[in-house]
């Protein structure tokens, strides 16, 4: 552009950006101001652009390009000043309709001060001429020429525009425009709020700041809405000395929300502190139920699961029910004993027409339940199952809630996890997401779909179609704030494609992003099971050191399990050991994969139904069909009673979900065959769970049985059928991903 050669121009270009940002309309009002002060001309006789890079640089150039469009900004005519001064303070984008009400100027005359700045391009239209031959919409061509413009006026000029516009926009829009303005008209009343003198409009304003902050807060803008609501209490402590008693609902609401907010900050302290003080001064059961139901969701995201079980006991006993601290097996049973007569002749699907709770209380324990089912169901089974029967037998009987549908979807998981009634348990889960819909409840819709995906789904249907599922847990609990459930839908999500076979280069790339969720969310929970799926990955990818270790930049395994026990994350100490009985398995350490199989079987009754229990009985399964034959015999013995009592629960799986579970039946049965001397039965076997793992597109055991039925051929001097079925299992191995477990068939040889 200035017809020199680059390196002649590198250094005014560097001085430039660094005046302008690189902003475009800045970079040509810079150079226009240069050519203006004769310090960058053009040369008619080299016919190139010249000047004087030192001069320029002494120049009184200022390094705030605010400061030069200012400078532009006061060239303007008092009128267009004036004008777009109190454009500013509307924000980046006004309208001429808003500025009418404030000054006492007509359209004409505000829009031929606006004229001006278009023409200068410090401002840009936002729609086309009207019939009046008008312009209705603008914006500021930059957000520093806009702080330009409301630098030109003073703070207490400030105060009183913002002030007026604020109250000019209350006056001027009915109820449902103000609700869809409320943040731009809080902003404004926020900016004068010093101005305000009368109590009633102080209240006013109040209640405004908690409608933006409740606003901002469904929308995830958390530190908005904690700005609003602070600013709330601020002002309802100028209204009245003693807000708790004169204004006790709405300092109640205020004080609510701020904790639930300081929260979703990522402000433990705070929150805990502001909900604890908050419990003090409540006066109903009710208000202090509500206190204990936000504690209770904050201590489990924390992963404090014994402080949210006794905060759930404290919120129960206000309304005259106990926990059972001992007995709990008897106390499940009296439970249980008492939802065949309370569901009468319905069926499961009629439900969802069974009317709404009216009672206050009874609507509220049913909210406690469902707040402590997860702090249950991470620290303590047993009770995990009396609160989930106890939530399903209050549905039953007096109606429903919105979270009566986490009920239902808890209650799907025990049918499968204890009852094995499989298709009455995917009942329950399709109950509790319509219920959710019919309630119109995102929040709950979040938690149904992660249950039903998590726990249920996959006894019925093939894994794939989880997806979904886990997909529309996560898209409701942002849209409703129920990130608790979201971060679970997220790990769960991930995890399941892993055992659905999807790539592991895929997966791995998901990780991080996820992870950072989790984090900022404060979900411990969610963060343990993802780090040991992490680690899992990275090494079969071949991105640790060797088979045996699992690691990543942060932390060892060791330190992976440390931490987990000190949250108290029992199912992520047994899910890492189903993964690593896996893949120590797939390298050949059989004995320590079986130390690992042998680690997760501790933790079994914390899966509740989830995939992994299916995962750990197939791999426990190979590992001991693989130890077998060099086994003593009394060690035969008891390797081939859990054999069989592996497969005997694998058959029910398999003849409820034949997509998932056949070719894993299959493959071990081949197994069995081969270490009992039935060659030709096992031939047979090999080639079916080849056959159905291939139907069903589970690549990662498609790879396995190849490999098993090569080394089975190999064993017996058949090296060439051995190859087909090694080449076989190479290919599908490279197409899962798995890098490592590809090379380590080098030694096979064949």
């Amino acid at each position: 552009s200035l017809l020199q050669p680059p390196e002649t121009a590198r250094d005014l270009g560097q001085l430039v950006w660094e005046k302008t940002g690189g902003n475009p309309f800045f970079i040509k009002e810079f150079l226009q101001a240069l050519h203006d002060e004769n310090l960058l001309q053009f040369d008619r006789q080299s016919r190139s652009w010249q000047w004087d890079l030192e001069a320029i640089k002494a120049r009184d150039f200022t390094d705030n390009v605010v400061e030069l469009m200012v400078q532009k900004l006061q060239q303007l005519p008092a009128s267009s000043q004036e004008i777009l001064s109190i454009a500013a303070c509307l924000g980046a984008e006004f309208e001429l309709t808003i500025l009418t009400w404030i000054v006492e100027k007509s359209p004409q005359d505000i829009f031929a001060s606006l004229k001006i700045a278009l023409d200068l391009g410090l401002i840009y239209p936002l729609s086309e001429l009207d019939e009046n031959l008008l312009i209705q919409s603008y914006k500021f061509n930059h957000d520093r020429i806009q702080q330009g413009a409301y630098s030109l006026i003073s703070d207490r000029q400030k105060e009183e525009f913002n002030l007026q516009i604020g109250r000019l926009l209350l006056a001027n829009l009915d109820p449902p425009e103000r609700m869809e303005r409320i943040f731009e008209i809080v902003d404004r009343l926020n900016g004068g709020r010093v101005l305000i003198t009368d109590k009633l409009e102080r209240l006013e304003l109040v209640k405004f700041n908690l409608s933006a902050g409740k606003k901002a807060k469904y929308a995830t803008a958390y530190v908005a809405a904690k700005d609003y609501l602070k600013v709330g209490i601020e002002e309802l402590t100028k209204v009245t000395e003693d807000p708790w008693t004169t204004q006790y609902e709405l300092t109640f609401t205020l004080s609510k929300e701020l904790g639930s907010i300081e929260y979703l900050n990522g402000n433990l302290d705070a929150a805990e502190e502001v909900l604890k003080y908050t419990l003090t001064r409540v006066t109903s059961a009710l208000d202090k139920a509500e206190i204990y139901n936000l504690l209770i969701i904050q201590y489990t995201m924390m992963a404090k699961y014994s402080d949210a079980i006794e905060t759930g006991r404290k919120a129960l006993a206000l309304f005259g029910i106990e926990l059972p601290k001992t007995d709990l097996k008897n106390a499940l049973l009296r439970e249980v004993e008492l939802v065949k007569p309370n569901l009468g002749d319905r069926e499961i699907a009629s439900l969802l027409d069974e009317p709404e709770i009216e009672i206050p209380e009874q609507r509220m324990v049913e909210e406690i339940l469902v707040n402590i089912d997860l702090p249950t169901y991470f620290f303590d089974q047993e009770l995990y199952s009396v609160v989930v029967v106890k939530m399903v037998n209050l549905s039953l009987t007096y109606g429903h809630i919105a979270e009566s549908a986490k009920g239902y979807a808890a209650y799907g998981i025990l049918l499968s996890s204890i009852l094995r009634d499989y298709k009455s348990a995917y009942e329950f889960g399709r109950l509790a997401i319509n219920l959710s819909d019919r309630f119109n409840s995102q929040s709950q819709k979040c938690s149904s779909c992660m249950c039903l995906a998590g726990h249920v789904n996959h006894w019925v249907k093939h894994i794939k179609y989880a997806k979904e599922l886990f997909d529309d847990g996560y898209h409701f609990g942002l849209l409703s704030g129920e990130l608790r459930y979201a971060g679970y839908a997220l790990e769960h999500g991930s995890r399941y494609l892993f055992y659905q076979g999807l790539n592991l280069d895929k997966i791995i790339e998901l990780i991080p992003k996820y992870l950072q969720f989790l984090q900022q969310t404060n979900n411990q929970w969610a963060v343990d099971g993802m780090l040991g799926f992490q680690l899992a990955l990275l090494n079969l990818l071949g991105l640790t050191s060797s088979e045996l270790d699992f690691h990543n930049e942060n932390f060892n395994e060791v330190e992976y399990l440390e931490s987990c026990r000190a949250h108290d994350s029992f199912a992520w100490l047994g899910t890492f050991n189903i993964f690593k009985s896996q893949i120590l398995y797939l390298y050949g350490y059989f004995d320590i994969a079986l130390e690992a199989a042998l680690e997760a079987e501790k933790y079994l009754h914390f899966f509740l139904s989830q995939f992994q229990s299916s995962e750990h009985n197939f791999h426990y399964s190979l590992i001991l069909a693989a130890l077998y034959l060099e086994a003593t015999e009394e060690n035969k013995q008891k390797f081939w009673q859990q054999l069989e009592t592996n497969q005997q629960q694998m058959k029910i799986w398999m003849d409820c979900c034949r997509e998932n579970f056949e070719h894993k039946y299959l493959l071990i049965s081949a197994e069995m065959a081969r270490i009992s001397g039935q060659d030709l039965e096992a031939m047979e076997l090999y080639d079916r769970a080849i056959d159905s793992a291939r139907e069903h597109e589970f690549i990662q055991n498609e790879a396995l049985a190849n490999e098993l039925a090569a080394k089975f051929w190999l064993a017996k001097g058949k090296v060439q059928f051995a190859n087909i079925y090694l080449k076989n299992a190479r290919y599908s191995y490279e197409i899962w991903g798995a890098k490592r477990k590809v090379k380590d068939l080098e030694w096979l040889n064949i």
